[in-house]
């Protein structure tokens, strides 16, 4: 399976938050992620979006981009992080479902796991062996999460645990395209 993720390794400019939402709708996940599904900015790759959201607004300003394929719930953002949060992970799958995403940039990178309101997994996968207080589940203390083939493991897990096989064409692809303010995301919305 790595074989197939190996291209994350190599894509050194990729800064991002995948999520894989499973019991959801895309309008609720929108919602959750504070934004209004009936006003995309558009649709666009997600390549176009590096764009929308200036460096020095980054951390105010945020791009989600949705698509469904099969039983999951796409969300896609480039330079940001909101699916790394807890509260949103909790909130997306409140009364049911499952969330899962993972986000690497220069810096940093996550995992982050819920099902029904709960918080299974959140941790910083390059330490999940380590006692760091992190929340860190058994499958991945047991996973292979090496520097350097950090990005494929991530993806190979977001496969393993949440059944979503990531296709690299997506990013190719024209995606409803969202902006949500720091402030609508933190609450998020109804369902």
């Amino acid at each position: 399976m790595l074989d197939r993720y190996q291209w994350a390794n190599e894509d050194y400019d990729l800064s991002w938050t995948v999520a894989a939402v499973e019991g959801r709708t895309e309008a609720e996940v929108i919602r959750a992620y504070g934004g209004d599904p009936e006003h995309p900015i558009g649709s666009m790759t997600f390549a176009d979006t590096v764009t929308l959201v200036p460096e020095e607004e980054l951390g105010e300003w945020f791009v989600i981009q949705t698509m469904t394929t099969g039983r999951h719930v796409v969300a896609l953002e480039n330079n940001g992080w909101l699916g790394t949060r807890p509260e949103l992970a909790e909130r997306v799958t409140a009364d049911g479902g499952t969330f899962f995403s993972v986000q690497w940039s220069p810096v940093a990178s996550r995992i982050v796991q819920a099902e029904d309101s709960k918080l299974l997994a959140d941790f910083e996968p390059l330490f999940a062996g380590e006692d760091t207080g992190e929340l860190v589940p058994q499958w991945a203390r047991e996973a292979v999460f090496a520097a350097d083939g950090l990005r494929a493991a991530m993806l190979q897990a977001m496969e393993e645990q949440a059944g979503l096989t990531f296709d690299r064409t997506w990013l190719e692809a024209p995606l409803r395209t969202y902006r949500v303010s720091e402030g609508t995301a933190k609450n998020g919305g109804p369902f």
